[in-house]
């Protein structure tokens, strides 16, 4: 048995099951984070490799949550009767969830045109949903750049998005489950000796692997000089989150399957404020 908590995922060893039928325990979750949810599909993915069948606990509340937001779907989608629910999966209409930006989504793509098309189309639903709350050009930057990352460096055509927005913050959420940043980077740097190591050398500026351009998190990580609540990031068995550009690493961290997962906090407070400043500027 599995018990699952999104409010301890830094804190969390995510350790795969070698059962093949076993129990993933969220009853007493009522709420998952967008990063939750994408380390949820993850664990479901990797865990299936092993397991002929997941039977999944969790309130009736949390369940319909999961069924609005789409993961559910995701679930049947990709493991059909293989995974059980407890209660048994609701039957519901799909209502809009309030503040809901971008539905949790695995998007496959098969070139860059694709990919391209992948990006505007999300920067476009995101945009048109926060109905101003971020300005574009940030919202442009977050899937330009870590969907770039993904085709470029994971070794993998598919990942996961969702996005939530909250009364005074929007949080962006994007995995894959490719090699990981650490697959990437503890090759090249051999002053580099950990995961978590490996992740905090990629924000620096003009890390990568092609000569034209750096990983991007540099830039979403220097929003946090000014409109950025935080930067969290964990890949493999790295795990850093970072505020106002200083990195928290959460020693404890394990995960037994390798992929990334990144998610920005905005402060659309913060945000406001700025704009109402620039306004007051005397040119």
């Amino acid at each position: 048995m599995s018990k699952l908590t999104h409010l301890s995922i830094g804190g969390k060893s995510w350790a795969l099951s070698p059962n093949e039928n076993m129990l993933i325990d969220c009853e007493n979750i009522t709420f998952f984070e967008p990063i939750g949810l994408l380390f949820l599909a993850g664990y479901f993915q990797n865990q299936m490799k092993i397991s002929k069948v997941i039977n999944f606990k969790a309130n009736l509340g949390t369940l319909n949550y999961l069924e609005r937001i789409g993961v559910l779907s995701f679930l049947d989608e990709e493991f059909g009767d293989r995974i059980v629910f407890d209660p048994p999966r609701p039957r519901m209409n799909r209502r809009p969830l309030r503040g809901n930006l971008i539905e949790f989504q695995v998007v496959n793509f098969n070139d860059r045109n694709e990919l391209n098309e992948n990006i505007r189309n999300l920067i476009f639903l995101c945009s048109e949903r926060s109905a101003g709350k971020i300005p574009y050009e940030f919202i442009d930057d977050v899937f330009a750049e870590l969907l770039d990352n993904i085709y470029r460096h994971s070794g993998e055509n598919k990942y996961f998005v969702v996005a939530q927005a909250y009364i005074d913050r929007v949080k962006i959420s994007i995995s894959d489950t490719g090699i990981g940043i650490p697959g990437k980077i503890k090759p090249t740097f051999s002053e580099v000796k950990t995961d978590s190591e490996a992740i905090i050398k990629a924000t620096e500026p003009g890390i990568s692997s092609y000569p034209e351009g750096g990983w991007g998190l540099t830039t979403l990580k220097s929003y946090l000089e000014h409109i950025g609540e935080y930067l969290f990031i964990a890949s493999n068995n790295g795990c850093v989150k970072f505020v106002h550009n200083r990195p928290y690493i959460y020693s404890n961290y394990s995960c037994e399957f390798t992929g990334t997962f990144i998610e920005i906090c905005f402060r659309t407070d913060v945000i406001r404020t700025l704009e109402i400043e620039d306004n007051n500027l005397p040119f």
